[in-house]
């Protein structure tokens, strides 16, 4: 597994641990194709720390190019 994690896809986890949207690490480690180390430091922050560790919706949405109408 040497997949990268894209900065949509690393605020979009955030996002779901933010929400309380609970999914097993070691699933969506293999659904992203990185490694649960990988996904793990994504998520705390120790890796893509120039973003917020709990992103908004808007930000999500931003980050992907999506108007939500603010």
């Amino acid at each position: 597994m040497s997949a990268k994690l894209t900065d949509f896809q690393v605020l979009y986890l955030r996002n779901l641990a933010v929400h309380g949207i609970e999914v097993p690490h070691e699933t969506l480690a293999r659904q992203y194709g990185v490694t649960y180390q990988t996904l793990s430091r994504a998520l705390r922050g120790g890796t893509w720390k120039h973003l917020p560790l709990e992103p908004s919706r808007a930000q999500v949405h931003e980050a992907f190019n999506v108007d939500v109408g603010r």
